[in-house]
């Protein structure tokens, strides 16, 4: 009688123990991981700059004064558009001929003019309430000051933002008085500044500095 073919093991499961062991050979050992996906970096985009409401019928106009300005004209919070005047606005010192009389004032204004089509709003830097001061000195040819007496005085101060915004109509202009004084600066003990006998007639520079603009321009102080 004829024997019965070999049979191969059974697993308990019933499935044929040969084919198990194929699958097992066959299945990858230590296969690598597949590469992360590499997600390119998003820029940055940065925001629009705040629109500036000018809502004070006295901050817009033709002819503004300063002086009204700084009471109307306050808005809050920080403004990188006041580093710089907007295009089409320009900053001239008036009168364009300057003489003074030794040891003596001339009153001046630092103007600045819309020269656009339309209407143009202007923020200025008023930190410490600083946008209508106007400094100046009256300088020789090489930059060294002729108004000094050789005292030099300086402080800070600490304070916070504040600007305002103005809006010009074409043509339009907001004046920033100030003096231009040929007497020599000093300053007392407190560091207060003052003002003592005259500057040398002769033919100078005039170096005029505000938080809007910086100009060097010819003056003479001609004798008394």
């Amino acid at each position: 009688m004829a024997s019965a073919p070999e049979r191969s093991p059974v697993s308990q499961s019933g499935v044929d123990a040969s084919v198990v062991d194929a699958v097992v050979e066959r299945a990858p050992i230590d296969a690598p991981d597949a590469p992360a996906a590499v997600v390119a970096p998003v820029a940055a985009v940065a925001a629009p700059p705040r629109p500036v409401l000018v809502a004070a019928d006295q901050c817009r106009g033709s002819k503004l004064e300063i002086a009204s300005v700084v009471k109307a004209c306050e808005v809050r919070g920080g403004r990188a558009d006041a580093a710089a005047l907007p295009a089409g606005v320009t900053a001239t010192v008036q009168p364009a001929l300057l003489v003074v009389a030794a040891g003596g004032r001339l009153p001046a204004a630092l103007v600045l003019t819309n020269t656009a089509a339309e209407e143009v709003t202007v923020v200025l830097d008023n930190a410490c309430g600083h946008a209508a001061d106007v400094r100046t000195s009256i300088e020789t040819a090489d930059g060294k000051p002729a108004d000094e007496t050789g005292g030099q005085c300086g402080k800070g101060e600490g304070c916070g933002r504040s600007y305002l915004a103005v809006a010009l109509a074409p043509n339009g202009t907001l004046r920033i008085p100030f003096t231009i004084d040929s007497r020599l600066r000093t300053y007392d003990a407190g560091c207060h500044e003052k003002r003592i006998g005259k500057v040398k007639p002769g033919t100078y520079q005039l170096h005029v500095w505000s938080r809007v603009s910086e100009q060097q321009l010819p003056i003479t102080v001609r004798p008394r």
